[in-house]
């Protein structure tokens, strides 16, 4: 069975709807029923998504575990709360399906990968932005994650996203709200050079390969 974490998002509610398209069984994990995943609530399971009770009541072993469950932190601030989401919440993660033999799917991000201009790499070592708390609590997330790996105690996939953009952006994301301002004329002024998007249903297909 697959379990879904954050499908409440922008990836994880596009990504129901594709295993749902494709006939592929999941069940979704989340603290509430949104306008997102209303059309899954029958799959839906309420609960605290890192307290280990939960899940050990709910997954079994040779289950896959998508974690997409994240604090977007744009404006750099609440940092206990970003810490404990995106960086001991994920530990918690890595640990259960250690523990449980759950082959987990984790969403990290394209800041924490090194490269040129051009081109980007799967990482030998983790990026790492210690000014943005975002950023940071990400790589330290995927870095404990890619120790383990390394070490083969978890079987794991990582996907590196860069803004992600398309349809169904309920809530909306951190993205879409700024694609909102520009198009309402909210936003006047434009940095020099350029900026990585990537279509989520392209996500969609990287995570249901992996």
């Amino acid at each position: 069975m697959i379990y879904i974490t954050g499908a409440t998002g922008h990836i994880g509610n596009n990504l129901a709807r594709q295993l749902d398209k494709e006939n592929i069984p999941f069940k979704i994990l989340a603290r509430r029923i949104t306008e997102a995943i209303i059309p899954y609530k029958d799959r839906v399971i309420i609960g605290d998504i890192f307290n280990m009770d939960f899940l050990a009541a709910n997954l079994q072993e040779q289950d896959t575990l998508v974690h997409l469950a994240a604090y977007i932190n744009l404006k750099n601030n609440q940092s206990s709360l970003t810490e404990e989401i995106n960086y001991h919440g994920v530990v918690k993660i890595v640990d259960f399906c250690i523990k449980n033999d759950i082959y987990l799917v984790f969403s990290s991000s394209v800041d924490c990968l090194k490269g040129d201009e051009y081109c980007l790499r799967e990482p030998e070592n983790i990026s790492f932005n210690q000014e943005n708390l975002y950023q940071r609590t990400k790589a330290q997330a995927t870095e404990y994650l890619v120790e383990k790996m390394h070490a083969n105690l978890i079987d794991a996939f990582i996907v590196y996203p860069s803004a992600v953009i398309g349809i169904n952006d309920y809530k909306p994301s951190a993205v879409g709200k700024e694609i909102r301002n520009c198009f309402k004329r909210r936003i006047w002024f434009y940095f020099s050079g350029g900026y990585n998007f990537v279509d989520v249903e392209d996500v969609v297909i990287a995570i249901t390969n992996g």
